[in-house]
């Protein structure tokens, strides 16, 4: 039977590749502009992309 959902090995390859690194550089470069709102925002796009990299390592 064929289905249409997406593959578990697909959507790995999209954290490993793509999200979780694009993720920590746009929050590290949003942190170095020197506002206030851009720099919180920075560091909750780099914690999230560190937390879904920590996931993915321990899972």
């Amino acid at each position: 039977m064929a289905t249409d959902e997406p593959n578990s090995d697909e959507s790995d390859e999209f954290l490993h590749e793509e999200l979780v690194p694009a993720l920590l550089l746009v929050g590290v470069l949003l942190f170095l502009v020197p506002e206030p709102v851009t720099s919180t925002l920075g560091v909750v796009l780099a914690g999230f992309g560190v937390g879904l990299w920590a996931w993915d390592l321990l899972r």
